[in-house]
């Protein structure tokens, strides 16, 4: 049901757009959702990009742009006032007690936002940045004030200042019997083979951005590969065979 709400208002988005030629958008998305709406909007007759404030945000809004827009980023740099979200930056006294993502995201829904509000929350030494809807500042800058027993500070910016994360991997090599789905997962994340093949089955799974439905898909180099609740990777290469005729892959994990 609750999906097909998603949808239903996302479609409403995409008709705003297409006849009256302003910008539009959802609330925050997951991955889920995200791969949802990906397939269900197809042919709405509105141009749409997810955007969640840097390259690899994992929570974005779906922004539908009339055609006069041919880049979306630099539309909003120019026009900050025509984008949906924007950041809230908190900084703590010098010598404040560390807070983690768990206790912004708690101190946040303590205060009544619900969590489709709410973007990437980036933590940083002395803060975070934390991405929302633009419909929120007001609210946030009046009344969030302090996370745990941390005071500090918050200020609006637009979301080209946002403290991107720094994206840290390493390469890992293993070896697979294919490059089926299940067998890369239960390398990437060492996971049993059945394991792996009914994460797939339970939708935990995202390939490119769109959620996984057959264990025993092919899959590409370069295709990036989500398990929710364990990380993420590139499948970067097959780099020949072992000795008992497997394949030898390397990825890029996400650490």
């Amino acid at each position: 049901m609750e999906n097909d709400i998603l949808i239903s208002h996302a479609l409403d988005l995409a008709r705003r757009c297409r006849e009256d030629y302003v910008v539009t958008s959802t609330p925050f998305c997951d991955m889920a959702q995200r791969s949802l709406l990906s397939g269900s909007l197809k042919g709405c007759g509105a141009r749409f990009e997810f955007f969640g404030g840097y390259g690899d945000a994992e929570r974005t809004v779906c922004v539908f742009l009339p055609d006069y827009i041919d880049d979306m980023e630099s539309f909003f740099a120019d026009s900050p006032d025509e984008c949906p979200i924007e950041v809230i930056r908190c900084t703590s006294k010098k010598g404040s007690p560390p807070l983690s993502h768990r206790d912004y995201l708690g101190s946040l829904m303590a205060l009544g936002i619900k969590r489709e509000k709410i973007g990437d929350i980036i933590v940083v030494e002395g803060g975070a940045d934390i991405v929302i809807l633009k419909e929120t500042e007001k609210f946030l800058l009046s009344e969030y004030k302090s996370a745990g027993r941390v005071n500090f500070d918050t200020v609006a910016l637009p979301v080209n200042k946002i403290t991107a994360p720094k994206i840290k991997t390493e390469s890992v090599r293993g070896s697979v019997a294919s490059a089926r789905l299940d067998n890369l997962i239960s390398e990437a994340f060492s996971l049993s083979r059945e394991a792996a093949a009914q994460a797939v089955e339970a939708g935990l799974v995202f390939v490119n951005e769109a959620r996984a439905t057959k264990p025993d898909a092919k899959i590409s180099e370069g295709a990036k590969i989500v398990l929710r609740g364990h990380g993420k990777v590139i499948f970067r290469e097959i780099a020949g065979q072992t000795r008992r005729g497997r394949l030898s892959v390397i990825f890029e994990k996400y650490v």
